[in-house]
């Protein structure tokens, strides 16, 4: 995905309250991101370079980091334009077991990100979320009511299928996607892809159809052996073929 970094215009002032009032957000310069063609593009039909950070599952030792002091932090000194809420959904203590809990601590992370002008996907971390399809038309649901219409938000409805066919994937994102267009007719929602968001081009063969500014996750470590050129290439024939990529994680080692 070609993109281009969002530049950050600084009005001058001595006052420093009145110059953080001007300073431009993120969200402000790019608004509401669509799906034209086969690229994510800003209010002015460009394609942002959105960067930041991949929060960790919201359990564990993680847990701690989904508060608005962190959020806060990462977009003034940071300065990401972008974050990534990973709401754990499986293990213990995750949503399964203690949704309330878990929903507060998106919703602290996600208004926080609103407050401080940037992107902020909601992420259903779930590696079997086609056996936890109710669970999650249920919690997208009411994060679609909640946020409908907020330009920061996007859903990311299944983090990383495992190696299962794009069938049994592309079918519960028809589901999850049904269930968010009731309530959020607009924002981006992406859509994850077999073998943990590697076989895009499997995806970019059979897209889903029917719906408006619908994204596909595409992850990539640099440094795994395994995410080296034959991952690109994968890439390369997903957007020939016009499927419109984000990635939502990325590493080196």
């Amino acid at each position: 995905m070609k993109t281009v970094y969002a530049i950050f215009l600084l009005a001058l002032s001595f006052n420093t309250a009145a110059f953080a009032q001007q300073t431009p957000t993120p969200v402000l310069v790019n608004g509401a991101l669509r799906v034209d063609g086969s690229r994510i593009v800003n209010k002015n039909g460009t394609a942002p370079q959105l960067r930041g950070i991949s929060f960790s599952w919201s359990l564990w030792q993680g847990r701690k980091y989904y508060n608005p002091a962190v959020v806060n932090w990462l977009a003034s000194d940071f300065k990401a334009s972008i974050i990534r809420a990973s709401m754990g959904v499986q293990p213990d203590h995750g949503y399964l077991q203690e949704p309330a809990l878990q929903k507060q601590l998106i919703v602290n992370v996600v208004d926080q990100a609103i407050k401080d002008g940037i992107y902020v996907l909601i992420d259903w971390h779930d590696h079997h979320g086609n056996i936890h399809t109710e669970q999650s038309k249920a919690f997208f649901a009411e994060m679609a009511h909640r946020y409908t219409g907020v330009p920061n938000v996007i859903y990311e409805i299944w983090n990383e299928p495992e190696a299962i066919g794009w069938d049994t994937i592309k079918n519960y994102a028809v589901q999850v996607i049904t269930e968010i267009r009731k309530y959020d007719p607009d924002n981006l929602i992406v859509v994850g892809s077999p073998k943990w968001d590697q076989d895009v081009d499997v995806a970019a063969a059979d897209p889903i159809t029917g719906f408006k500014n619908i994204a596909y996750s595409f992850h990539f470590y640099a440094s795994d052996p395994y995410h080296q050129e034959k991952l690109r290439v994968k890439a390369d024939i997903a957007i020939k073929k016009g499927l419109p990529l984000i990635v939502t994680e990325w590493g080196v080692g």
